[in-house]
């Protein structure tokens, strides 16, 4: 993502990177959590500090939705540093919308509704000056809900009496009248 010469505003925009970055939790199953990971190279032709905040992005139903995760610091750019967050929950993003900047207060549903995933760069530039974001070795591992313990032994213990009846009905059909 290349920023090119501002007004001394703030700029933000999202790389989805080429679609296949996608889960359907309506299909593919309910997310408990979410854990992502990155590389991040940032270079300006201007003095900049950017904190070192993970920006994962969430697209779904048309509606954008950003983590930022602030973990200490900051870039003066020139050097690849990984940012990594886990145990993402739908409560860790909030509703963004990219052209006016401002945030809600709505969440992703991690039940059902398509989802693309994304990375963010946030800086601000004034005129002349450009920044560049590079992302790479983008890593995103979807947890499932898990199923409840008590879920196998109870599937096991209807199994047992649905066998117990047939064993107890092709007994009785057996037996002489």
């Amino acid at each position: 993502m290349s920023y090119p010469a501002g007004a001394g505003t703030s700029i933000s925009d999202v790389g989805f990177i080429d679609g296949s970055l996608a889960y359907n939790p309506g299909v593919q199953g309910a997310i408990g959590s979410i854990n992502a990971s990155y590389d991040r190279l940032t270079r300006a032709n201007f003095a900049f500090n950017v904190p070192f905040n993970f920006r994962l992005v969430i697209e779904q139903g048309g509606v954008d939705y950003v983590t930022a995760i602030n973990q200490g610091g900051s870039d003066t750019g020139g050097a690849f540093h990984n940012l990594s967050a886990s145990g993402l929950t739908a409560n860790s993003f909030t509703q963004f919308d990219f052209v006016t900047g401002i945030g809600g207060s709505a969440h992703p549903d991690f039940t059902t509704g398509a989802m693309l995933f994304g990375v963010m760069a946030l800086t601000q530039t004034g005129p002349g000056q450009t920044f560049d974001a590079i992302f790479d070795n983008i890593n995103i591992t979807v947890n499932e809900t898990p199923l409840p313990a008590a879920f196998p032994l109870f599937a096991s213990g209807l199994g047992a009496l649905g066998l117990l009846g047939w064993r107890r009905k092709r007994k009785a059909s057996l037996v002489p009248a």
